[in-house]
């Protein structure tokens, strides 16, 4: 049985739970789900509607103490200190024991059914021998001017970089291993900035030794979205809205890969619209844009999208 796993603080429960409920609706076989949290009591009325699930075998969600840990770089940028909780996963005492584990982003919507490709998967990474498969994000080129300065940064001997939204290991071998406590002294010991913070501290551990999944299996929106909707609706696994904008943010509420994510909120809250704060600035030209340019009526709901919008620009809220 597989286990999936989500990493998220309060800032982010609807968009975790948002997609914690499209991956049961997909999947044809009974899981496990995990999420580490900072406030799991905050979590509790989506922890019952996640319950409710006949998809879910067990769901444990566990708090992490985060006093003395240290969370580089996030001050001021779009992702939170629980970009950090995976490589503390070995300290929190679980309920079960888990062995086939898929990491999640929480700004992750399923689209289709991963169970069948996620089985060929693990078999490979068991034939294979290595630590994890995931969706190679950057390659190195011979010409070093178009190399990406993860490979510099980071110091990488390999020529691949993964992205870290959709991630597949042994929990129990990452635990025999002792590639968790690795990432930490990787963390305590680097030099200079953690430009994709995690991220980068799972591809100095890897270093290009990893199983490369597709990119149906973590689909970015940044890199695929030439597309059409009803292409990506039918072949990609997970939809990662990864960087900025998020579907939720004023400035991308009339881009057509929005749908995903807001047809998925209004199946499982029953509201029409889901729309959050990003930066005053960012959120004001993206009213600007929506009104004036008549983008708003691109929207399923442009008087709820109105609605929300404006309460977003006129109340103060947390950046997500």
């Amino acid at each position: 049985m597989f286990t999936f796993i989500y990493c998220f603080d309060e800032n982010y429960n609807i968009q975790g739970f948002v997609s914690i409920m499209s991956l049961l609706e997909k999947v044809n076989e009974k899981i496990n789900v995990v999420i580490v949290h900072n406030k799991k009591e905050k979590f509790s009325k989506y922890e019952n509607l996640i319950k409710k699930h006949e998809n879910l075998e067990n769901l444990e969600i566990k708090s992490i103490e985060t006093k003395d840990i240290d969370f580089p770089n996030v001050d001021n940028n779009h992702v939170s200190e629980a970009t950090y909780y995976r490589i503390y996963l070995d300290k929190i005492k679980f309920d079960n024991q888990f062995n086939n584990c898929i990491y999640l982003d929480a700004d992750i919507i399923c689209l289709n059914n991963p169970i069948g490709y996620f089985q060929k998967i693990f078999a490979q990474l068991k034939n294979e021998g290595k630590p994890l498969a995931a969706r190679t994000d950057y390659l190195k080129f011979k010409n070093e001017e178009h190399n990406d300065d993860v490979f510099i940064r980071n110091k990488l001997s390999s020529i691949n970089y993964f992205n870290a939204g959709v991630l597949l290991f042994d929990y129990q071998n990452w635990i025999k291993n002792g590639f968790f406590s690795e990432l930490r002294e990787i963390q305590k010991n680097y030099d200079g900035t953690l430009k994709f913070w995690d991220q980068d501290l799972l591809n100095i551990l890897i270093d290009g030794n990893y199983v490369e999944m597709n990119h149906f299996s973590n689909y970015h929106l940044a890199a695929d979205w030439n597309f059409p909707p009803h292409i990506t609706e039918s072949h990609a696994l997970f939809l990662h809205y990864q960087g900025k904008p998020k579907p939720w943010h004023i400035s991308f509420l009339n881009d057509s890969s929005t749908q995903f994510f807001q047809k998925n909120y209004r199946k499982f809250t029953e509201k029409k619209v889901y729309v959050t704060k990003s930066t005053f600035s960012r959120d004001l030209k993206g009213f600007a844009k929506l009104i004036i340019g008549l983008q708003i009526f691109k929207c399923e709901y442009p008087f709820s999208t109105l609605k929300e919008s404006l309460k977003v620009l006129f109340t103060s809220s947390e950046i997500s």
